[in-house]
């Protein structure tokens, strides 16, 4: 059945769960400057929100803007491969401090569809 040796401990697994949060929250963070440029002051200003915060850090941004695309998209791409992989150990985890919580997987999840659809959103705007 199983190989009750086969163990994987906290000092073994190459994946951390929060090392995951923090890069999809970079990649999160570049899309959401990116989409500041012309995308989300439009979605706002649709939806009747003031947009003067979001222009001011898209005209900080803008010079950056190429700069930003490729570490939103970088980031994001390196932090599904580590859900991915944080979650094969969930997986083949016997002990439990192996594996990491269910709500940061969760919170990574999230954040890494939210900044895929504000790249996605700011990429076509350009």
């Amino acid at each position: 059945m199983h190989d009750p040796s086969f163990r994987i401990t906290p000092q073994d697994q190459i994946i951390n769960g929060t090392g995951a949060m923090l890069v999809v929250l970079l990649g999160f963070t570049s899309a959401f400057a990116v989409a500041s440029i012309y995308a989300l002051p439009v979605v706002l200003n649709a939806v009747g929100f003031g947009t003067g915060w979001v222009e001011s850090l898209g005209y900080q941004a803008e010079p950056h803007r190429t700069l930003l695309l490729y570490v939103a998209g970088l980031c994001l791409a390196i932090g599904a491969v580590m859900l991915w992989f944080g979650q094969q150990n969930v997986h083949a985890a016997y002990v439990s401090e192996a594996e990491t919580p269910p709500v940061i997987r969760a919170i990574t999840f999230v954040g890494l569809v939210g900044g895929a659809l504000l790249l996605l959103v700011a990429n076509s705007c350009t």
